[in-house]
């Protein structure tokens, strides 16, 4: 997660890297987690670097599909 949130943090967007605040950083890798069928944890992602996300690992769930295809977000089932 911590590679996630850096990627986004100091490449997004393509025509002006590291221009996105806290607060959009969070807004888009949030968008991708649910668009890729992860379910929403018990408080906002933050918006600041956290030692803590380094230990957070992603499995994608199983048996996930697509609840809203227009807008490619995902309920975990």
């Amino acid at each position: 997660m911590e590679d996630l949130r850096s990627i986004v943090a100091y490449n997004m967007p393509f025509n002006a890297p590291g221009s996105l605040s806290g607060e959009q950083t969070a807004n888009v890798i949030a968008y991708m987690l649910a668009a890729n069928c992860y379910p929403a944890g018990n408080e906002p992602f933050p918006e600041q670097d956290k030692a803590a996300l380094g230990d957070i690992k992603l499995r994608k769930p199983e048996h996930a599909q697509p609840s809203n295809k227009q807008l490619g977000t995902c309920t975990v089932r």
